[in-house]
């Protein structure tokens, strides 16, 4: 190659999303019924942890599974994970604030569109591109393009180094939080092309089939940023529900 990425790859890695995605529209297998015997909160929580690392434990040197569930379908959440490349989003998720089929193009691609966009963007952060299309670590990145982009994900720690909250002197580590900052910010992005794309189509719709473009000031559906509910980043490993991150709207790529 001349130096460029070859867009085989990456379309390659895009495509094999389709291959493990899954909507957890269905009803979760139970591994096995849990037995709780009368005693305190604490106690509970050392059984419930001690049955979790037997499971663990159990499983040391078998197949893995790749059709075991890393969530439950009521979870408000969501996931990336880069061995299996694949993205989850379970029904919990799937509705108000983040998702309304009654509400405007503008809120459900705003809310769940920058969710998605947030999830398909840790296949390519600074974890998640260290990974091919079929889970395997291996750098299929070009010399050249390795370079721009760690040239990039610099200007990102760079700018979350600068913010800070207790005070002067308690700043954001922006290596630590670079994975979820960065999808965060291709979430958006995301969001916001496929939101323009879909005016457009609109716009463009015989008058038969034409839908109303989206509109951001509608008072209708629920309002993520009024609200302050943020989007949920991936969980990689084996499958914890995942901590929240905030949706930020700054791009210091942007050039």
């Amino acid at each position: 190659m001349d130096g460029r990425l070859d867009p085989r790859q990456a379309v390659a890695k895009l495509r094999a999303f389709g291959k493990e995605n899954r909507l957890s529209g269905q009803v979760a297998r139970l591994l096995q019924p849990w037995r709780w015997t009368d005693g305190t909160f604490a106690g509970n929580v050392v059984r419930a942890q001690t049955y979790l690392a037997a499971w663990d434990f159990a499983r040391i040197a078998k197949p893995v599974d790749k059709a075991e569930w890393r969530m439950t379908a009521p979870t408000v959440n969501a996931s990336y994970n880069p061995a299996f490349n694949d993205i989850t989003f379970p029904a919990g998720i799937l509705q108000a604030p983040f998702f309304d089929p009654a509400a405007d193009d503008a809120v459900n691609y705003g809310g769940m569109g920058a969710v998605i966009g947030h999830e398909m963007t840790h296949g390519f952060d600074d974890q998640g591109r260290q990974f091919d299309a079929l889970g395997n670590l291996r750098d299929w990145w070009t010399p050249d393009d390795a370079q721009r982009f760690k040239d990039r994900a610099g200007r990102v720690t760079a700018q979350f180094r600068r913010l800070h909250r207790g005070g002067q002197h308690h700043h954001v580590n922006g290596r630590l939080t670079l994975g979820e900052n960065i999808a965060d910010l291709g979430g958006l992005k995301v969001a916001y092309a496929a939101s323009s794309t879909r005016s457009r189509q609109a716009a463009t719709a015989p008058p038969s089939t034409a839908s109303p473009p989206s509109s951001a000031s509608s008072s209708r559906g629920p309002n993520l940023a009024r609200q302050g509910h943020r989007s949920v980043p991936a969980e990689s490993g084996r499958g914890r529900p995942a901590r929240t991150g905030s949706l930020r709207g700054m791009d210091p790529c942007q050039t």
